[in-house]
């Protein structure tokens, strides 16, 4: 709840030398920041740290901290059409405190092909081994081995592919690892009954700039309050500079509720909307 609001936009290039341009909006802040380091073994703060930046979609980003080898084709079983798993409505039946409930998760044979990725002499990383297995018909990654500096498996991970049929599109967004060491996983991007919106459409490119990122934000402007929520037509933040009485007044007019309604600056120092932490509106 502390990171509602918080936003990240990163933009790649074909030509990976360029690098990334990465963007970071925090609503503590209120401001958008270039974010160079969103890239390789940074911790990624949305699994809590149990994985690093390269590690979404089981690898993304530049090559060039690694050896590449292509070892060869094997047959193994991987998540494929994993849709029950994928759009599953309730959590609570999905994920156990040590592993995914395998009920749900549906595995196919399929041909693979299998690279060997071994850290480079003087690069850095927290693995210096990794095995990738990419599906010989969506190419994409669907299982994965990570090996720490001792050169013992760390975290294996998979891929959940479903297709996108509105856009004739296969998709291993939802993704994971086990932490073997310390006994915990994550699964990153899991829509539940919600779904993926995929684009069909090339969006324009005012779309992809650090301004567009801070409009897609909003902090809540009332006296006190310390959290954003998403932009919403229902509810909008009081006017700045306003009095305590006049920024609750606002509120309730701009949300066009009932005099009496609940704020959505609610009680207990939390967001009504979005569980934030807050201090409350007085």
């Amino acid at each position: 709840a502390r990171r509602a609001g918080e936003s990240v936009m990163t933009n790649d290039f074909v030509d990976e030398d360029k690098g990334r341009r990465a963007y970071q909006y925090l609503p503590g802040q209120r401001r958008v920041r270039l974010a160079p380091d969103l890239a390789y073994d940074t911790p990624n703060s949305s699994t809590g740290g149990m994985s690093t930046i390269d590690d979404i979609y089981l690898f993304n980003g530049r090559q060039d901290r690694f050896d590449f080898k292509l070892v060869g084709k094997k047959e193994i079983y991987v998540p494929y059409n994993a849709y029950r798993f994928v759009y599953h409505d309730k959590a609570e039946d999905l994920f156990k405190p040590k592993f995914i409930n395998p009920d749900f998760v549906r595995w196919e044979l399929h041909r693979m092909w299998v690279v060997e990725a071994t850290l480079k002499e003087g690069a850095r990383h927290i693995y210096s081994r990794r095995t990738f297995y990419v599906d010989e018909d969506s190419w994409m990654i669907l299982a994965s081995d990570q090996y720490d500096g001792r050169g013992q498996l760390w975290r294996p991970g998979f891929a959940y592919l479903t297709q996108h049929y509105e856009a004739a599109v296969p998709s291993n967004a939802v993704s994971g690892h086990y932490d073997l060491i310390a006994g915990t996983y994550y699964i990153n991007q899991w829509p539940g009954a919600n779904g993926i919106k995929v684009l069909t459409t090339m969006q324009p490119d005012s779309m992809w700039t650090s301004d567009a990122l801070a409009s897609q934000g909003v902090r809540c402007r009332h006296r006190g309050a310390r959290f954003a929520h998403p932009p919403a037509a229902s509810v909008a933040p009081g006017r700045a500079g306003a009095g305590r009485a006049g920024s609750r007044a606002a509120c309730r007019a701009r949300a066009g509720s009932r005099t009496g309604s609940p704020h959505p600056c609610g009680p207990r120092g939390r967001c009504g909307r979005c569980g934030a932490r807050s201090f409350r509106c007085r």
